[in-house]
């Protein structure tokens, strides 16, 4: 548990891929953070890095190699 009393606490997440044309943003500045006993719902339109999010918090086998933290912080 962090210090502020949150179970999970992210900050300015940006996660880049590395493409054969250039590098693609992919989450760019995300901020939020979970206590005990709280549910949390990622909203957004296709395509807008919800699944990008999770799979980097689960540290998903196969994804965080292909992607790297551009910048940001987090604790589980």
């Amino acid at each position: 548990m962090s210090d502020n009393g949150s179970i999970l606490d992210v900050r300015n997440l940006t996660l880049e891929f590395q493409l054969r044309r250039g590098n693609l943003i992919g989450v760019d500045d995300v901020s939020f953070s979970m206590g005990a006993g709280e549910t949390l719902g990622l909203v957004g339109e296709s395509g807008a890095g919800k699944s990008t999010i999770a799979f980097a918090l689960t540290k998903a086998p196969g994804f965080c190699g292909q992607n790297h933290l551009r910048r940001g912080y987090l604790q589980r």
